[in-house]
């Protein structure tokens, strides 16, 4: 490591940065790949990005972003959470899933994003999500890679 290259990944200078960005976007069938330096960090930016103010996040109830982020979806996004029974991160045939919020509805929040974790300390590596991911633009707009979790989240 000591020998290796180096330079300013914020400018695209860092060579081993973006081999990885270049790999995980090849990997997942995107565009484009961005180092962010938590997993937190990662779906707070996904949540206000993909969000507005008023918008409710369906997420397992034992989701990183429900359990873990401090709140941290109400305050950078302006959104409320929907939490939904699952096993071990699996939703299971919970038939709201698909259902969604209609944006025109008077008396609930518009659905803004779905969270799907591929892994969780509670859960192991699903690659069925993993490949959903490199399937599906219209459903997977956004992926995120934890790297020490192997195939990411």
């Amino acid at each position: 490591m000591a020998d290796a290259e180096v330079g300013d990944e914020q400018q695209r200078r860092d060579p081993s940065v973006n081999r990885l960005c270049e790999e995980i976007a090849e990997l997942l069938g995107k565009e484009a790949a961005v180092f962010l330096p938590s997993g937190t960090m990662c779906n707070q930016i996904a949540m206000a990005v993909h969000c507005e103010a008023g918008d409710e996040i369906i997420a397992d109830e034992t989701a990183h972003v429900i359990t873990s982020e401090a709140g941290g979806l109400a305050v950078f996004a302006g959104a409320m959470v929907r939490p939904l029974r699952g096993t071990k991160g699996i939703f299971t045939g919970d038939p709201n899933l698909g259902k969604g919020n209609s944006p025109g509805s008077f008396h609930e929040c518009p659905t803004g994003l779905v969270v799907v974790e591929q892994t969780q300390i509670v859960g192991v590596v699903r690659s069925g999500h993993f490949q959903l991911a490199r399937s599906s633009d219209e459903l997977v707009i956004r992926a995120l890679v934890c790297i020490w979790m192997g195939l990411g989240s």
